[in-house]
């Protein structure tokens, strides 16, 4: 079971903006995507793909030791 958290935590509206630049870069992906250009990846996908990555690396890393 998960705690509750305490009703201030939940209550506060988070104030922090996105900087312009990272805006940008959506906007910019957003676009590429729509236009056919780019492509992503569900999460489930790419966390399949780094352990993968991550399990090759291991490997090279002890054959070369």
């Amino acid at each position: 079971m998960m705690p509750a958290l305490p009703l201030d935590i939940v209550s506060i509206e988070d104030s922090r903006q996105t900087p312009a630049w990272h805006r940008h870069v959506l906007a910019d992906r957003a676009s590429a995507i729509e236009r056919g250009e780019d492509t992503f990846d569900d999460w489930e996908t790419v966390k399949k793909k780094i352990l993968l990555d991550i399990r090759q690396d291991d490997t090279v890393r002890t054959s070369q030791s």
